[in-house]
């Protein structure tokens, strides 16, 4: 807990290497390490109880909304915990904490692809089971 609390002292606004933009980032990211290793594996943890809730969810038939926003999750969730594990450790510089967020970005566009291709083909799927 005390690690979060200094990491939220620590936010300072730094120029973004390569650019001319100055957004909040650590003073000096590779010293929490360990916090990233947290949040790592408590992304994971999400997206373990979320493939647990979206096979109850094929179980009891719910909603293709449903069923895609859980996939959705799924793929934000597992694909934020990579990435925390391949941006953020022990060498973490701001160049690559601001390639995290990036990438972090670009999941969440990932993510709604995914979701979208899951109501695509589940409602394809039901359409031809009714025909």
């Amino acid at each position: 807990m005390g690690q979060a609390i200094n990491f939220a002292k620590n936010i300072t606004v730094v120029q973004v290497p390569g650019a001319n933009v100055k957004l909040p980032a650590p003073s000096a990211p590779a010293a929490y390490a360990s916090l990233y290793a947290v949040a790592s594996q408590f992304a994971l943890g999400v997206a373990v109880l979320l493939v647990l809730t979206l096979i109850i969810r094929f179980v009891l038939k719910a909603s293709v909304s449903r069923k895609a926003e859980n996939v959705g999750s799924i793929v934000f969730w597992l694909g934020a915990s990579g990435l925390i594990s391949a941006f953020l450790n022990e060498a973490t510089t701001l160049k690559e904490w601001f390639m995290f967020w990036s990438a972090i970005v670009a999941l969440v566009g990932a993510s709604m692809v995914a979701r979208a291709i899951v109501i695509f083909a589940l409602k394809r799927v039901e359409r031809q089971a009714l025909a």
